[in-house]
């Protein structure tokens, strides 16, 4: 909708503004409740070091963003999609003069960028697909001068976690890594950072992070992440988020049924490998599933399994047999324990 005073992006659980000064995301909203969630920028971090009372101290500064286009892309039922363009810049933008003349007048023109913002019908997760060209390569340490994309939510207080290893840990360090995912607990809402495996993270304030793009000798200029809102868990969001959803019209399609393989009934587990067992005739006979859980809640997972079961056992990594698993209409019951790693073999 860019009828509205702000460019809005809207599905049957959120609303998103894009701001029509920079191009960034301006606010989130979830259908009947008040309060923005979270805002979005991309900006440049420099630093510069300076003596105080005769020790060293650093002096950052960010870019601000200064927006040429705005338009709305492939809006259709399943989904609408906001691109906007523009230049990252140092000190304030003249935002009174045309984007052609500001680009002549200002020296101090950082980098280019080019911002997509997609929202799904059913999915509570926003997609962002970033195109950052440096005018000026940057230099110095990385983790003081880099391109970034920065999210700011209203809670001080909130709660932090990261992804390690897969699984869920509090984020106790300023500079950090997190591959699949940065969640952010906040009063009465949960974001989830999906970067996609974009690892370098840093908390630049108490309500605000960043998620490095570019450092000094980088050479990728796109750079696609995500946010979820209120997510089951974040791992398995970062999971679901490596397999994007994608849509086709076939009439032909709509007239074949669908189907499963294995069906878990535990969202904070995941399978990290899946091996076939053959039999000596060559024909497939069963297969073993490596599951990790990944936020420290034991319990007693139940797989379905499509298939007619013949025996169900806890094995370790070499293969050996721990325990023989209770079967019930093909239907493994496995107990596991917090942040767990092991292995079960399904037979049929």
């Amino acid at each position: 909708d860019t009828n509205s005073s702000l460019p809005m992006l809207r599905n049957e659980y959120l609303e998103l503004r894009i701001d029509a000064s920079t191009g960034g995301v301006r606010s989130i909203n979830r259908h009947g409740k008040r309060g923005n969630l979270f805002s979005q920028l991309l900006a440049i971090r420099s630093s510069e070091t300076y003596s105080q009372h005769g020790y060293p101290r650093n002096r950052s500064r960010y870019s601000q963003m200064q927006i040429d286009n705005i338009e709305a892309l492939g809006s259709s039922k399943a989904s609408g999609t906001i691109r906007t363009t523009g230049q990252l810049v140092e000190g304030v933008p003249d935002s009174a003069l045309p984007s052609e003349q500001r680009r002549k007048s200002n020296p101090n023109i950082l980098a280019q960028f080019e911002q997509t913002v997609t929202l799904t019908r059913g999915r509570k997760i926003i997609e962002f697909d970033v195109t950052l060209r440096l005018e000026k390569s940057l230099a110095g340490q990385p983790w003081n001068n880099y391109a970034c994309s920065r999210i700011a939510w209203p809670n001080e207080d909130a709660m932090l976690f990261r992804s390690e290893n897969e699984i869920r840990q509090p984020v106790e360090q300023e500079k950090f890594t997190a591959p699949n995912f940065v969640e952010i607990n906040c009063r009465d809402f949960k974001l989830s950072l999906l970067p996609g495996g974009l690892p370098f993270h840093r908390r630049s304030d108490q309500r605000m992070l960043d998620t490095l793009l570019i450092v000094a000798g980088e050479t990728e200029t796109r750079f696609q992440f995500a946010v979820g809102i209120d997510v089951a868990t974040s791992m398995q969001a970062a999971v679901d988020y490596l397999w994007p959803i994608y849509w086709v019209h076939d009439p032909e399609l709509a007239m074949l049924q669908g189907g499963w393989i294995f069906h878990l009934n535990c969202r904070n587990v995941i399978v990290t490998n899946t091996q076939l067992l053959f039999h000596e005739s060559g024909m497939i006979s069963g297969c073993r599933l490596r599951i990790q859980e990944t936020e420290g809640q034991p319990g007693e997972l139940t797989i379905n399994s499509p298939f007619n079961l013949t025996s169900a056992r806890r094995i370790n990594l070499l293969g050996n047999r721990i325990a023989e698993l209770q079967l019930k209409q093909n239907r493994a019951f496995c107990k596991y324990s917090e942040y767990q790693f092991f292995q079960v073999e399904l037979c049929w």
